[in-house]
């Protein structure tokens, strides 16, 4: 599956091709994503440091926002808060997103959390997977090997996430989730307001409940996506798996092309920019040694954008061991 995987880069502007709000919840991005939690009566999510037996870690350290950064949820209970991204700045863009990083650690199918858009201010709302508003793309994957997931219909009737996102004993794993609203030929609202809601029934659960990281909204021009049906015309990755040397060579089509390229490793960490600027046209070769790149043996992704074309390739490295004999 061929998707947008990260965010064009801010360096003090934004770039011409994207617009950019986001939300890490440690008070650093440049361009913040406002959110509002609900301050009715056993609302449950708080902004923090994780600190259970699953959730024991923010994405973006040190703070993720989570239904209670310490206890299990309750039972019979709904939590909700909203991020808000004011579209005014948007107008003349016509497709724009809505991505997180997020885990849960629900009853399978019974509890868990889902996510509403309002158009109107707040007044009305739809479930994200069923918004009749625009037209969505949707892509659920975990972040570490990139397997599409699912969507679970709750027993609300509210379709989300449910079950759990990893493992006491093999650790956490992130779920990227990702919403495309193409605009072209409706009418773009002044807003929107997103809803994220967490869900338990009567029966009492000892589990983490639902965590969320890096909320981001982007607005583009054109989709970024559109090109990747041509991926391999402007990037080439090979070998691959990397046994003693990564080549990347890519194609730049304009001047002054912003590109960013990193490797991301398995928990979703960005171990290293191998491009980051503004580039002038033709190819671009990037050349690593496999002991420049991490030790351990097993997948990163190649991340980024090359203008307003997303990459996104899995990369398996070879162990260092075998290299090195």
């Amino acid at each position: 599956m061929k998707t947008l995987l990260t965010s064009v880069l801010l360096t003090g502007h934004l770039a011409l091709n994207a617009q950019f709000q986001e939300q890490d919840f440690d008070g650093t991005q440049s361009y913040p994503l406002p959110y509002m939690i609900d301050t009715t009566a056993g609302n449950i999510w708080q902004v923090g440091m994780p600190q259970k037996p699953l959730f024991n870690a923010a994405r973006s350290a040190p703070n993720a926002i989570v239904t209670d950064t310490l206890a299990a949820y309750p039972p019979t209970n709904t939590s909700s808060f909203i991020v808000k991204s004011d579209l005014a700045g948007y107008w003349g863009w016509s497709v724009f997103f809505l991505r997180f990083y997020h885990a849960f650690d629900t009853d399978t199918l019974q509890e868990g959390g889902y996510v509403e858009v309002s158009w109107d201010n707040g007044a009305s709302w739809t479930n994200i997977f069923s918004d009749w508003m625009m037209p969505l793309n949707i892509e659920n994957y975990y972040a570490d090997d990139w397997t599409p997931i699912i969507a679970d219909t709750l027993s609300n009737g509210q379709i989300g996430y449910s079950g759990r996102s990893g493992s006491l004993t093999g650790g956490l794993r992130w779920v990227y989730s990702s919403f495309c609203w193409e605009t072209i030929g409706y009418p773009l609202a002044d807003s929107v307001f997103v809803r994220f809601s967490f869900f338990s029934d009567s029966i009492p659960e000892a589990r983490d409940g639902w965590m969320i990281d890096n909320i981001t909204v982007e607005a583009y021009i054109a989709h970024p996506v559109s090109a990747f049906t041509r991926m391999d015309d402007f990037i080439v990755v090979a070998p691959n798996p990397v046994q003693d040397q990564l080549n990347i060579v890519y194609d730049v089509d304009q001047d002054r092309t912003p590109v960013h390229l990193e490797l991301i490793d398995p928990a979703g960490r960005a171990v290293r920019v191998l491009a980051d600027g503004e580039f002038p046209p033709g190819d671009r070769h990037i050349q690593l040694d496999r002991r420049e790149l991490p030790r351990p043996a097993g997948p990163l992704l190649l991340a980024g954008h090359i203008g307003g074309r997303s990459v996104a390739h899995r990369i398996i490295l070879a162990p260092v061991s075998v290299v090195d004999h």
